[in-house]
């Protein structure tokens, strides 16, 4: 997760790391950890304004910034979007979730906003294809085929 992967490299073969290695790697995972946690509980400390003096806000808002900073230096994360920046060569550097999958496949959760558009879109379609003059019903049924009409998919034609 912290160092760079150089396995590839072929005096790399065979190695294996000892003890001190692993207490160090996990000791950088457990900082890492601690930093995070404290990031978020002062940004959660910084949304509850009204408890706290303007000065205070301040001292938070700068600490916070640095936690942001030394982990963006030290372990190349950025907080904001809550991944991690990795380089495939020495041009091309993809972002990286902490569980691993690269950012582009892992999909926000929908919003009421995003929600409320979806469903506009759905009515307005229903809108156009009875204007068009299709009979659209609330549940897609299952396809019938029959002399008198055809339904396909819930949307019959009148």
């Amino acid at each position: 997760m912290i160092a760079a992967d150089d396995c590839y490299e072929s005096d790399w073969e065979g190695y294996e790391p000892d003890s001190e290695e692993i207490a160090y790697h996990l000791y950088q995972e457990e900082v890492f950890e601690i930093s995070l946690k404290e990031h978020g509980e002062i940004t959660r400390r910084l949304r509850d304004y009204h408890k706290y003096t303007d000065r205070q806000l301040r001292e938070m808002s700068s600490e916070a910034r640095g936690i942001a900073h030394e982990l963006r230096r030290e372990y190349r994360f950025d907080v904001a979007s809550d991944s991690f920046d990795v380089d495939l060569d020495r041009v091309t550097s993809i972002a990286v979730s902490r569980d691993g999958t690269p950012r582009e496949e892992a999909p926000r959760p929908l919003t009421r906003k995003d929600k409320r558009r979806e469903k506009t879109g759905r009515r307005k379609a229903k809108r156009i294809l009875a204007k068009l003059g299709y009979n659209v019903r609330a549940k897609p049924r299952e396809i019938e085929d029959t002399s008198s009409a055809s339904v396909v998919a819930g949307v019959c034609h009148a």
